[in-house]
């Protein structure tokens, strides 16, 4: 999704414009994203909502079963459900380390502002300046910090209150096969509720006052949305 990243500078993207687009033809190829806490019910009605098979137990929102399509953009370049994840409506900025060390260190304490200089949304003489005449951040660049350090905030929390689940063993491995051909279209991990009822009921009164058991039940909903991608698919 971003081809060019640049560390927003006020010297050197002095004079820089944003101009907003409705055209998300640049999401294109993303087959998944990551979702964060509060994302959760809504997209739960949109996307089939499962954990990766490896690594921490970050929640994405599955827009394809293929690799690098999405089924979610019309010819057009249109989102074709009501709500687009933050992850998508966040570009053409994000919060990245400024160096390479970092970004292979992890170093998420010194995250700067980022954008595509590629965007679309650069290549306007008309919009809002990234910087005002004093070379502070204009109120586009001020916005977009502001929804990036949330977003990021979000993630981290949301990677906290579901490492619960993984940790209790309540994440099981599954696939999604076309019914009646025996198809496999990949594997993925969900909730495994049978698990989930087995725990003492001080775990579960825990998760009930955290939230965490009202967005699992949310993301057991959110399978029914595999019915979206054209063909009859079974989670098995």
């Amino acid at each position: 999704m971003f081809k060019k990243i640049e560390p927003i500078d006020k010297i050197k993207h002095n004079g820089l414009r944003f101009a907003p687009g409705s055209d998300l033809t640049f999401a294109r190829k993303l087959s998944f994203v990551p979702l964060g806490a509060r994302e959760i019910f809504l997209a739960s009605r949109y996307y089939p909502i499962v954990f990766p098979l490896d690594g921490v137990a970050v929640p994405q929102a599955l827009l394809s079963l293929r690799k690098e399509h999405n089924s979610y953009i019309n010819a057009e370049g249109k989102w074709i459900v009501p709500y687009v994840p933050m992850h998508v409506r966040r570009y053409p900025f994000l919060l990245a380390s400024p160096t390479p060390a970092g970004q292979e260190k992890g170093e998420v304490g010194k995250l700067v502002l980022c954008i595509d200089r590629d965007a679309e949304n650069f290549k306007t003489e008309e919009g809002e300046p990234l910087f005002d005449e004093k070379g502070e951040p204009g109120k586009t660049t001020a916005t977009a910090i502001e929804m990036l350090r949330q977003f990021q905030g979000d993630l981290k929390a949301c990677e906290k209150l579901f490492q619960q689940l993984d940790e209790q063993g309540c994440l099981i491995t599954k696939q999604a096969k076309i019914e009646n051909e025996g198809v496999s279209l990949g594997s993925f991990r969900v909730v495994d509720f049978a698990r989930v009822q087995e725990l003492d009921d001080a775990v579960l009164a825990g998760w009930v006052r955290n939230g965490l058991l009202g967005l699992a039940y949310a993301l057991n909903f959110s399978l029914a949305n595999f019915d979206r991608f054209g063909t009859k698919i079974k989670v098995v």
